[in-house]
């Protein structure tokens, strides 16, 4: 049957971005990933990043559960309690003293958890597996939620349901005397997700009995049929027998559903509400993966010292290769300190032999921004309950890799604009200091929302962001992805596979490299939409490519397309000379 779990094959990146239990559509129907076919791999390193990465959300979760059950107490005061004499007749001194009579006590250092009782993952609790193509995906039809598009059945279908045609539809034709021409049922892909913890249920009304895969109607004990309309609020579910509906006349309760990690919080009026999880349509953008990537040479962890000791062994081993130098002595000297002037790059070459992992170890959701920020939404992760063990999955490559190496000068002057000369500070000791704020834990919501107070860190994303749009648009492969060594003022945009000659040495060959930063300058300096951080028109590339720190330099993920600015890394691109805005 077509809801039967089933393997597919796709591609290694389709696959690791197509995550365990997450719902995304295929040609034949949207689907819900179930796991991988793919064979364990042996990283000590990478299982040492993921464990730490994992332990720091599963303490986020750890707390969320506290404060959850603290403040479902709170809420049984508030509905089931009585406000006590004390706090009503005195509720404006108590006020003015800061004195909450329904508060819990403070936490003491013996009702605190011990760092002992905090989640700790280790390097051995992590399962690695590698997906190489040909790795195959197994998933399986979800949501199981069928409709008739003609008298609105509606019902969940499993492995005991015989086929796909309306039981309603045919009962009625059959009467008729009709023997064939019976209408099929199709999948309703819509599905309700929360936007904090990311879980995925099928669109069932709330409290309604199910039999056989059908809604039963609590009034009479017949089944409901659907109603679907074009916007959620107009959904509902009628009896086909009685007049019972759902949702009931008055807004919609019975579409309305609410998470187990769902917690009071107050709305914009002050009061007190549950977080509900949202109705949407089946699609993989619904998610995000939680992933990092590493940078290897031999073995060797990505520094600018072990990429210009590459860069010489190519030479000496005969690989192609290219130099910003060599580009250089074929221009003559008014066009080299045409040059000069115009980009802020100290240094450009090509290396080869650049090894990446990129790793998956869990997913978020892209749903409620607006409600729940970054840091309160619980990631999810991969577990094993039968060894007690987290997954992670792996996919390794190795091809070229550019290297273009920025101005610190020129870079720490375009952020510190405004700043009267004797106080502006070096690029070292800026880019210090926002790695040290970058890696604080309790401003992680923070610099999410404010990358003005990161315009160095901002900056060079946004640089490396347009350089990889522009390289993707220039060479015609999306086969690249780009990193940022914070401490050097450098970007790395590598091959995520070996494409030989028709990578990122395109972006070397003959005017090449002029053009890839000509274009870059024009991205950074004329966004259609004028946005400050940046938009999908300028600087926003593709959630997958995002991850641009390396994790010896930020131990933390930060969610794609966070912390970039756009003018500032067009001010720092701008040529020697040229006014501000």
């Amino acid at each position: 049957m077509a809801w039967e779990e089933k393997p597919i094959t796709i591609t290694k990146w389709q696959a690791l971005y197509h995550h365990e239990r997450q719902v995304w559509e295929t040609d034949y129907a949207s689907v819900q990933t179930q796991n991988f076919d793919a064979d364990r791999h042996d990283d000590q390193m990478i299982r040492e990043w993921v464990a730490m990465l994992i332990s720091e959300g599963e303490q986020r979760r750890q707390s969320h559960a506290q404060e959850r059950s603290r403040r479902a107490e709170m809420q049984k005061r508030v509905i089931g309690g009585v406000a006590p004499t004390l706090e009503a007749e005195y509720s404006g001194l108590l006020d003015d003293l800061d004195i909450d009579l329904n508060a819990r006590p403070l936490p003491t250092a013996s009702s605190m958890p011990s760092p002992s009782a905090r989640p700790r993952v280790k390097a051995s609790d992590i399962e690695l597996r590698e997906i190489r193509d040909g790795t195959r995906i197994r998933v399986k039809v979800y949501p199981r939620t069928f409709v008739c598009t003609r008298c609105g059945h509606y019902q969940i279908v499993d492995n005991a349901t015989s086929d796909l045609v309306c039981p309603c539809c045919k009962e009625k034709m059959e009467r008729e005397g009709k023997t064939h021409g019976f209408p099929w049922l199709r999948q309703e892909a819509l599905i309700h997700i929360c936007p904090r913890c990311a879980r995925v249920e099928e669109l069932i009304p709330q409290d309604i009995q199910i039999e056989n895969g059908l809604l039963i109607c609590p009034r009479c004990g017949d089944h409901l049929h659907y109603y679907g309309r074009e916007r959620v609020s107009t959904i509902r579910w009628r009896c086909r027998k009685c007049p019972q509906y759902y949702p009931q006349r008055g807004r919609g309760r019975a579409i309305d559903r609410s998470c187990s990690c769902s917690i009071w919080e107050p709305d914009e009026e002050g009061k007190r509400r549950v977080s509900k999880m949202h109705i949407d349509r089946t699609a993989a953008s619904t998610t995000y993966a939680l992933s990092f990537s590493l940078l290897r040479i031999k073995d060797q962890p990505i520094s600018l010292s072990v990429l210009r000791q590459r860069h010489q062994d190519d030479k000496a081993e005969g690989v192609r290769t290219w130099h910003l130098d060599g580009f250089l002595e074929r221009l003559n000297e008014p066009e080299r300190e045409w040059f000069r002037q115009m980009f802020p790059i100290r240094e450009a070459f090509l290396v080869s032999n650049v090894c990446s992992s990129t790793v998956v170890y869990g997913y978020s959701t892209h749903k409620g921004a607006g409600q729940i920020k970054e840091q309160e939404r619980l990631p999810q992760f991969f577990r094993n309950d039968r060894t007690n063990t987290y997954r992670a999955y792996v996919v390794s490559e190795q091809g070229r890799a550019l290297v273009v190496i920025l101005d610190k000068e020129r870079l720490a002057e375009a952020v510190q604009g405004k700043i009267p000369v004797p106080q502006r500070r070096s690029y070292d000791d800026l880019i210090a200091k926002e790695m040290e704020r970058l890696n604080e834990r309790p401003l992680f919501q923070e610099n999410v929302d404010r990358p003005d107070a990161l315009p160095l860190i901002a900056s060079l994303h946004a640089i490396g962001h347009a350089l990889l749009k522009q390289a993707v648009a220039q060479v015609g492969l999306d086969y690249f992805g780009s990193k940022i060594l914070l401490r050097d003022g450098a970007i790395i945009l590598y091959e995520r596979q070996d494409i030989g000659y028709g990578g990122v040495v395109q972006l070397t060959a003959g005017a090449g490299f002029l053009e890839l930063m000509n274009e870059v300058e024009r991205t950074l300096a004329a966004c259609p939409h004028d946005c400050e951080q940046g938009c999908l028109s300028c600087v926003y590339i593709t959630d997958a490519w995002c991850m641009p720190f390396l994790p010896d330099e930020i131990e933390r993920w930060y969610p794609p397309n966070a912390i970039l600015l756009r003018k500032e890394a067009a001010a720092a691109m701008r040529p020697v000379g040229e006014g501000g805005e």
